[in-house]
């Protein structure tokens, strides 16, 4: 199809049909549930998440926002991990001039802009982009906070499904940096064979066009070793970011290799949460580390 060309009215029919559809299955599939299980209802309390319990509506909205940008924290650069969050692991956000806030204003900018390079992508990359787009988002839209209170601060498990669209935006990203330009050998042969059927039918405008396809050739050939030097450095980074988050799955998965290393690790890391220090008492009280176990369980009881 031709750049600008309008979609055929067929292929129109067909995408409003499959989107009424789609609409239609949801909202049957939520009636069906809700007839099912007779409502959903959410018994939590302050420890789970007291941004919730927070009286100021404008606390709540600005701590919700400053928990998007954590999110988008942990989606792009995983450094911090821990298994809870709760109480003053993560302190409400009470002011617009909170500095806390700089991470969701990047959070929100990088993912307009993200937005942006996909619509201005070409139409190979922009469906798979867009399409990525929309499982990060989509997925992660019940766990923002925005249409009910979620039963907790941070949630980890809550990235599972929006980092599928995270890394297929990433492969996407990386396919179109990698494809590059055509190889000039291609333009050049398709030079050749222009170049021989004006030869061959002996006009002068396909010699024309044939010589200006040479030229183009010569023109195109020159930023090679520039694309090869931004390839170079794409593999570069790409490679050195891929090491780091190999390590760093490596190590947590050590973390977890039982309850008591998952409990002594993230309760010196997470000394503002009381169900990690309360965790950590109990894992101390066991070892018969009872000096330990009254520091932690101090720490819960102010937390």
């Amino acid at each position: 199809a031709r750049t600008g060309q309008r979609i055929p009215p067929r292929q129109w029919r067909r995408t409003r049909l499959r989107v009424i559809l789609l609409g239609v299955a949801t909202v049957f599939v939520f009636i069906a549930r809700y007839r099912h299980t007779g409502g959903t209802s959410l018994n939590m309390s302050p420890q789970d998440n007291p941004i919730s319990f927070e009286s100021s509506k404008l606390t709540r909205m600005l701590s919700y926002a400053y928990l998007h940008g954590v999110y988008m924290r942990l989606l792009c650069w995983p450094q911090f991990l821990c298994y809870d969050y709760s109480m003053d692991a993560i302190p409400s956000v009470t002011t617009p001039l909170d500095c806390r806030l700089l991470l969701p204003c990047a959070g929100y900018v990088g993912l307009f802009g993200v937005v942006t390079v996909a619509l201005r992508a070409p139409k190979r990359y922009r469906r798979s982009g867009l399409m990525s787009l929309a499982i990060l988002v989509v997925s992660f839209f019940p766990a923002s906070n925005i249409l009910f209170p979620v039963g907790t601060v941070i949630g980890e498990r809550l990235l599972y499904t929006p980092s599928v669209g995270f890394c297929l935006f990433v492969v996407a990203w990386l396919h179109r940096g990698f494809s590059g330009r055509p190889r000039p050998q291609t333009r050049q042969s398709d030079a050749s064979a222009a170049h021989g059927v004006g030869r061959r039918n002996g006009k002068a405008t396909s010699n024309g066009r044939a010589n200006g396809r040479v030229q183009q050739v010569v023109e195109e050939a020159a930023p090679v070793p520039r694309q090869l030097r931004r390839l170079v450095l794409c593999f570069g980074v790409g490679s050195a970011v891929t090491a780091a988050l190999v390590v760093r799955t490596l190590l947590r998965v050590q973390d977890w290799e039982s309850s008591d290393t998952l409990f002594l690790h993230d309760g010196r890391i997470q000394p503002t949460s009381s169900k990690v220090q309360f965790n950590l008492g109990i894992t101390h009280m066991q070892n018969q580390d009872w000096d330990a176990a009254v520091e932690a369980l101090l720490r819960c009881a102010w937390a």
